[in-house]
């Protein structure tokens, strides 16, 4: 099951209310950025997997994200098959 969200805050509303297997996070996000989420995300709950979806020329936020706890990070336009392989790695290593 999936849920969408449109800005942080909705986001971290969402993740308190249905504790999700797996946290897909946009970098650049109106309202909270994407890092201020990570944190506050890996502070409600520090095992829940977040990967980063960053454009190019961010890599170095995304890289910023995985020292603050990202699961792992994809370079937008991403593959999506690639970011559902991200996805199950991500959920199996709860």
């Amino acid at each position: 099951r999936t849920q969408t969200v449109s800005d942080g805050d909705l986001a971290l509303n969402s993740i308190k209310t249905h504790n999700p297997d797996v946290v897909v996070l946009d970098v650049m996000m109106p309202g909270i950025g994407g890092l201020g989420i990570l944190k506050q995300i890996k502070s409600l709950d520090p095992k829940i997997p977040v990967i980063l979806l960053t454009g190019y020329g961010s890599k170095e936020r995304s890289i910023e994200g995985m020292n603050l706890g990202a699961f792992d990070y994809v370079l937008k336009p991403c593959n999506l098959d690639d970011l559902i392989t991200k996805i199950q790695e991500a959920v199996k290593s709860k």
